[in-house]
């Protein structure tokens, strides 16, 4: 397992989970909104970040 050979997939991806993560710690640094509104935030942010990594797989009809 190389960690060093981290590629980024899906960059649309990555940057919008990095907006909503960014939203959701900046709503939480100034308490403009409620508790599940910024857990949501960094949540889904989270998730799309990771999702961007993830290798899509390839079907038989790519490899040609």
């Amino acid at each position: 397992m190389n960690f060093h050979e981290i590629n980024v997939y899906n960059k649309p991806i990555l940057y919008i989970g990095a907006i909503l993560g960014f939203t959701g710690i900046y709503l939480d640094n100034t308490k403009k909104a409620d508790n599940l509104y910024i857990y949501a935030l960094l949540l889904s942010g989270l998730i799309l970040m990771l999702l961007s990594f993830k290798k899509t797989k390839e079907s038989k009809s790519d490899k040609v």
